[in-house]
């Protein structure tokens, strides 16, 4: 009797597959031949659920946004909750790594793919508003939103940096500088902000 298709998990494990090789040789190297090596099958394994390549692409962005979520349900909303959060943003192991790597080479389609640049610019939109709304209970009103941004920028070009020279850019490295971008946060609390410094004047 043949085995029955678990298709929600081969669906996760093309979508990871995926990952791996746009993390290693970016949309070029991305066929379906070279997904069916990682995954150590035939191409028939990817093609009967994912008939083109942009079908495919559909499916590991559908896979992305789940994943994010469901990495995203554990951070708290006061200054603890916004250090995990900031450290959740960087690629402090080699998995989180690829994941940034492969969503590197993602920009490079970006043009050419309405849904990859949707899926781009609500990620980052979802990323500010959560960074955001961990700043809120935090710092005064008026330096909202331009420390939203800061906060970004400097995950951004953590990661950045860390794909291009993971060698300089270790874990300790990475949590040091989360450190240093919170120290700098500190600055611009309210007076009595949960988990803030208890300053009379600020």
């Amino acid at each position: 009797m043949p085995r029955t298709l678990d298709l929600r998990a081969r669906k996760q494990e093309i979508a990871e597959a995926t990952m791996t090789v746009l993390a290693r040789g970016g949309s070029k190297a991305l066929t379906v031949k070279a997904l069916a090596t990682e995954l150590g099958g035939s191409t028939t394994l990817i093609t009967h659920i994912y008939p083109r390549k942009s079908d495919l692409y559909d499916g590991v962005l559908s896979w992305l946004e789940s994943d994010l979520e469901l990495s995203l349900q554990s951070a708290g909303d006061d200054l603890m909750g916004l250090r995990t959060f900031i450290e959740w943003c960087l690629p402090t192991d080699e998995r989180s790594l690829a994941m940034e790597r492969a969503r590197l080479s993602l920009l490079t389609r970006a043009d050419d793919d309405v849904r990859i640049r949707e899926f781009l610019d609500n990620l980052e939109e979802r990323m500010r508003s959560l960074i955001r709304e961990r700043l809120a209970p935090i710092v005064r009103p008026e330096e909202l939103e331009t420390l939203t941004l800061y906060v970004r920028a400097v995950t951004n070009g953590a990661v950045l940096s860390a794909a291009e020279h993971p060698g300089k850019w270790t874990r300790q490295r990475q949590v040091r500088a989360a450190s240093i971008l919170l120290d700098s946060i500190l600055s611009f609390t309210t007076p009595g902000a949960p988990d803030g410094p208890s300053r009379g004047n600020s």
